[in-house]
């Protein structure tokens, strides 16, 4: 089975909005679904130009078969029922052929077309693909795929859908006999259990507030919810702003005041800090991202025990979050436009002296990382440069066998910033880089080498490999924040 829980794509249908406000149906852009009529001739001609395709049943013959439907579609974007066709017998040939990456990929593309459920649609593409399922890792690849549902279901405010989704999960990693996996699926499906049954109390506290907007209880419900559940702050905080006799209701006021005193903006960042201190799990969490939001503002201006106090605490968020975090294989060939299969090494032949070919990571999974780790094979025979570039190429590590080098640089206009590590000699290196704070630490086979600002904020935002040798990359992982 192939890319069950590594290319999982963000779905971008449209989210219920007891996020931003009172219930209410949004515009929708999308086209209906074609008539059946039509749907049934374009589908005879799709089939009669690619018939030797869709005769071919292997699991390969078939992922094939998907990308080739997957590419037509793009061409054919005039026709809209021709589209639908291809784009949904993409779906069905990339899940029988165990890729759910490419299936999901065929999906958001119908969700962000047609008025067609997405979520739905991936749920029945892992139906399909459990079909595959033959041995433990397979399994284990089935739950983390109905994780990575809840996720993207709890964050479209579907708990009833999350619950389902974290059900399924803990059923394949039992049946994987993967004992924390399990644990960790049990867990998605209480929290998504508990948050369904608090979605119905905020529902009616919306109502109330439709004809009592000043309603101190219902603004309280509403706007813990917004900021404390979903870290939704500008939504909530106008809300918490009016839960009178609630401790969070003066320090939201301060907060909408927006202050500029770098004073004022460690003070407010401390009382978010404080009350963060009284919460627990994804509570505890957002209320101190609220606090880190005002902390980074204040830092560059400090100096002294204050900032130092600031800095061990963007630390110990960070920190906080890797320990709730988890490391998400990405060793795949077609995530990066190479060939190879699954967790097989990665490699990048390149015979110019000068120029390096570049393998920008395509997709990433969903959720949000904060840091990768790989391992890095140089050839002893050729000298060439390996590169591994992030932070939306604002960071380059250079590894060959005479020198090793970080670049860094804030924008095309700055000079790079270079720090020189002394080569071990070795050919083969364990790299990784993880956010901590406004920084990446770097390692080299666990130690610290160099620690470089976060330019493009408090996620990894790109991944791309190269050299201009011969390199191979292998066990490459991303780190999911919990």
């Amino acid at each position: 089975m192939k890319a069950v829980r590594d290319a999982l794509l963000v779905s971008t249908l449209m989210a219920t909005l007891v996020l931003r406000g009172p219930l209410q149906a949004q515009d929708d852009q999308r086209v209906p679904v074609p008539e059946p009529a039509a749907l049934k001739d374009s589908q005879k001609l799709v089939r009669e130009v690619y018939r030797e395709d869709f005769a071919k049943k292997s699991p390969s013959d078939r992922v094939t078969l998907a990308r080739k439907l997957l590419e037509e579609a793009g061409k054919s974007k005039n026709d809209p029922v021709a589209v639908y066709v291809l784009l949904s017998e993409g779906r069905d040939a990339a899940s029988e052929g165990g890729n759910i990456g490419l299936a999901f990929q065929a999906i958001e593309d119908l969700a962000s077309r047609y008025q067609v459920q997405g979520t739905e649609l991936k749920g029945a593409a892992l139906l399909a693909v459990a079909k595959t399922a033959r041995g433990p890792e397979d399994m284990r690849g089935l739950a983390e795929a109905y994780l990575s549902l809840v996720e993207e279901a709890q964050s479209r405010d579907s708990y009833e859908a999350a619950e389902k989704a974290a059900g399924a999960a803990v059923s394949w990693a039992k049946k994987a006999k993967d004992p924390p996996l399990s644990a960790r699926a049990e867990a998605r499906e209480k929290e998504s259990t508990e948050l369904k049954r608090t979605y119905e109390q905020v529902k009616k506290s919306v109502a109330e507030l439709s004809s009592n907007p000043e309603d101190p209880a219902a603004n309280l419900i509403v706007g813990r919810f917004r900021c404390l559940i979903r870290g939704d702050w500008e939504a909530g905080l106008p809300a918490l702003a009016k839960s009178i006799g609630s401790p969070l209701q003066p320090v939201a006021q301060k907060d909408l005041g927006r202050p500029m005193e770098t004073a004022d903006q460690v003070a407010l960042g401390d009382a978010w800090w404080d009350l963060g201190e009284k919460e627990s799990g994804a509570s505890r969490s957002n209320v101190r991202q609220r606090a880190v939001h005002w902390y980074l503002q204040a830092v560059p201006k400090l100096a002294g025990l204050s900032k130092a106090k600031i800095e061990k605490r963007l630390v110990e968020v960070n920190t906080e979050r890797l320990g709730r975090g988890s490391w998400v294989d990405i060793t795949q060939g077609d995530l990066f436009g190479l060939t190879g299969r699954k967790g097989e090494p990665l490699e990048i032949v390149n015979e110019g002296v000068v120029s390096y070919k570049p393998c920008p990571l395509k997709q990433f999974p969903p959720g949000v990382f904060d840091g990768f780790s790989l391992q890095i094979d140089l050839n002893p025979q050729r000298n060439g440069k390996t590169m591994v570039q992030f932070d939306e190429h604002h960071t380059v590590l250079w590894i060959s066998n005479e020198r090793i080098e970080v670049w860094c640089h804030k924008d095309d206009k700055s000079p790079n910033e270079v720090t020189k590590i002394p080569p071990s000699g070795k050919q083969s290196y364990g790299l990784a880089a993880v956010l901590s704070g406004t920084q990446y630490i770097l390692t080299l086979d666990s130690l610290e080498v160099a620690r470089v600002p976060a330019y493009s904020g408090l996620r990894l935002s790109n991944l791309v490999l190269g050299g201009n040798g011969r390199v191979k990359f292998d066990q490459i992982r991303l780190r999911r924040k919990g």
